[in-house]
């Protein structure tokens, strides 16, 4: 059983969506499409197609898979064999390994760019979102999405953008080593300047670390902070 979702994306209306649903389903396939032509004054429309899975579609007590037993039966009824190969390679590349990868190709064909991420389970339900967060603020939206959990717990995540939207292709290395920075945001700290796509990932996480470190120092009362303290008391102007 599955569920469409249907929204005006014209003000990238996406990302709130794409946390209710991170939210809402613990373990879910995802296929999104978004119009290419606007329609309705100016409204773009974006389709999302969800796929819920049971509880214990992620056996973590499983130590050794094939591909064949981790994968659902989704991608095994992919048509074009190119793709099908494709999820099996970031599949076998990544499925030993706790670290998030990245990588970007050229669908010729389409005039598109394809952005394929695969993380583990521990962060797979927060990296739709943040990844449409951190496209957004480099000005970037998706074609279409799909998001691909496996039975061993990890996830592929593969977004498809169009050429022309990618003006210096520096923007697309910066992307690519944003990705480990996505992974690590703290979910209780995801409102604020990146949310409001007023930073980027770098940016966010610096300026989280730089909170942290401020409050650990003032709620820790050491000699340091009594004697900036005093300072501040003799010399009020210098507040």
């Amino acid at each position: 059983t599955g569920f469409l979702y249907i929204l005006d994306d014209s003000q990238h209306q996406s990302v709130w969506l794409e946390k209710k649903l991170e939210k809402k389903y613990n373990c879910f396939r995802l296929e999104s499409y978004r119009s290419k032509n606007a329609a309705f004054k100016k409204m773009f429309l974006r389709l999302y197609f969800i796929t819920p899975y049971p509880d214990d579609f992620i056996d973590s007590k499983k130590m050794h898979w094939t591909y064949e037993e981790a994968s659902s039966s989704f991608i095994a009824e992919i048509k074009e064999e190119a793709t099908r190969e494709r999820y099996r390679r970031i599949w076998e590349l990544t499925k030993d390994s706790m670290i998030p990868y990245a990588e970007f190709s050229e669908k010729a064909d389409t005039d598109e760019i394809r952005l394929i991420i695969a993380v583990d389970a521990s962060v797979a339900k927060k990296i739709i979102s943040m990844t449409s967060n951190m496209l957004l603020y480099h000005g970037i939206h998706t074609a279409r999405k799909y998001f691909e959990p496996f039975r061993n717990g990890k996830a592929i995540f593969v977004s498809y953008i169009d050429k022309n939207l990618i003006h210096d292709s520096s923007v697309l290395q910066t992307i690519k080593n944003s990705v480990s920075g996505l992974t690590i945001f703290p979910n209780k700290q995801m409102v604020g300047l990146f949310s409001a796509r007023q930073l980027d990932v770098d940016e966010s996480l610096y300026t989280l670390a730089g909170i942290e470190f401020v409050h650990q120092f003032i709620t820790s009362f050491n000699e340091d902070f009594q004697s900036i303290a005093a300072t501040l008391k003799e010399h009020p102007e210098a507040k």
